[in-house]
């Protein structure tokens, strides 16, 4: 009916029922694309995010939670490990994890053991200053990790842009910002979670039908 033609709250939840991801702004729709066709799919909705100054994580944490994504503490075990990794003195290991450096060995350390540990289902890398070889360290994460791996990048000029082209072309999805980031990481776990579902649940039906 024409009613129900203009009633955004039905088509919405029409496209959750067929597995799509909706959008409400065409920046939206440009972020979560990216994520879906970028990510391997993650086994469900904890965010580790790394971060060069605390400001960005709050940011990105803040816009994260309001989307359904969890953040969990780091356990007793990450944060023994951690301790262990020679990390900066000012280093917060939290969850935004606040490195407080520019220079990327300590992350690729960080992102190395949350990886071997499993503490998360999605790594995000939020580069909110020049980080020198901050590209060439994601592109060589991204060959070695088996959890999912993005990066948002918003402060470097033309450090920033060239780290930009090379790791998207490396196959990694990189934001403009730490919300945008959050937005495209909601996408895919709300994607790859409903069809892990709609997987369950046709594999239910199917052992039903045979019994």
């Amino acid at each position: 009916t024409g009613s129900l033609a203009g009633d955004h709250a039905v088509f919405a939840a029409a496209c959750r029922q067929a597995g799509a991801v909706t959008a409400l702004d065409l920046e939206t729709l440009y972020d979560g694309a990216k994520a879906l066709t970028t990510l391997l799919p993650p086994q469900g909705n904890r965010v580790l995010m790394v971060s060069t100054s605390g400001g960005a994580g709050t940011l990105g944490v803040d816009e994260g939670e309001s989307l359904g994504l969890g953040f969990p503490a780091p356990s007793p075990l990450f944060k023994e490990i951690l301790g262990e990794l020679d990390l900066p003195p000012l280093a917060k290991p939290a969850n935004p994890f606040d490195l407080a450096t520019v220079f990327p060995e300590p992350f690729g350390r960080v992102l190395e053991a949350a990886d071997r540990l499993k503490v998360a289902d999605l790594l995000l890398v939020a580069y909110g200053d020049p980080v020198a070889g901050g590209g060439d360290l994601a592109v060589r994460l991204k060959g070695t990790l088996q959890t999912p791996l993005a990066v948002a990048y918003f402060g470097g000029g033309a450090m920033e842009k060239a780290g930009r082209v090379q790791m998207h072309a490396a196959g990694i999805p990189v934001f403009p910002a730490p919300e945008r980031a959050m937005r495209g990481l909601g996408a895919a776990v709300r994607y790859w979670g409903r069809r892990a579902k709609a997987e369950t649940l046709a594999l239910a039906a199917d052992r039903g039908g045979a019994s």
